[in-house]
């Protein structure tokens, strides 16, 4: 999660963590860490979580300059605000994290302010409906299962209902592989988003792995680096391309 509401100083403030808290951290994991590297670890998240939540903003102002998406894919733009909302729900179950809570405010924020931008410039090549009563559905999910049932089977449906949306939101823009490898052209990707994506995973795998030794944590990360990668490699192969030239 983000892996992608505060500046990056507040959050520092937010993510200082007591040796206390520390020490019980180096117990989570999966081998012994010393404070200094537990909290190196639980602030950066924070940190590249803004950066993520930040990457597709010079897109979107494109879209904006343009009025029209063209062949952008909505799935990484719509499952933002979603993953947001699912992901702060999993740190108030998971204790009330506040390395998971935090950065993840702003993830509902500006994923919402995407999503109503994609909706207004909508170019037509995706049809919305699909993707604007998906997100209204996964909502009311999510709260239907926070709100009904107990707390750790709550968890456990946000742990795993919150892996395929991670994947979803990492993985979205290989929506338009198939465009990309027919016109050799990486009009339809967002550069910024790629890059971000890549080292937002390589982050929170780490802090997932390393200090709370959660695999609902560091699994769909996993997946969200290789789809980073995968992302990479064809800028890599076609160069970067910028939308409308």
């Amino acid at each position: 999660p983000m892996l992608p509401g505060a500046a990056t100083a507040a959050a520092m403030s937010t993510f200082a963590m007591p040796v206390s808290l520390c020490k019980a951290s180096t117990v989570a994991g999966p081998i012994a860490l010393s404070p200094a590297v537990v909290g190196v670890l639980s602030v950066a998240p924070a940190i590249i979580s803004q950066v993520v939540w930040m990457a597709p903003l010079p897109t979107i102002r494109k879209v904006e300059e343009d009025k029209s998406t063209k062949s952008l894919p909505p799935l990484p733009y719509f499952s933002m605000a979603v993953n947001g909302y699912l992901w702060c729900l999993y740190g108030a179950t998971a204790g009330m994290d506040p390395t998971i809570i935090v950065p993840n405010l702003m993830g509902i924020i500006c994923g919402s302010y995407y999503t109503s931008k994609f909706i207004k410039f909508n170019s037509g090549e995706h049809g919305l409906q699909p993707y604007v009563l998906g997100s209204g559905a996964m909502v009311a999910f999510l709260t239907g299962s926070v709100g009904l049932l107990p707390t750790e089977t709550a968890k456990l449906v946000l742990g795993y209902t919150g892996c395929a949306v991670v994947v979803a939101m990492f993985s979205g823009p290989l929506q338009v592989i198939k465009k990309v490898l027919r016109d050799k052209s990486t009009e339809s990707l967002p550069f910024p988003m790629a890059v971000a994506t890549t080292a937002n995973c390589v982050i929170w795998g780490s802090y997932g792995a390393l200090v709370i030794n959660d695999p609902f944590v560091y699994a769909p990360n996993a997946l969200g680096l290789t789809a980073g990668l995968a992302q990479l490699s064809l800028f890599a192969r076609f160069g970067i391309s910028t939308p409308g030239k």
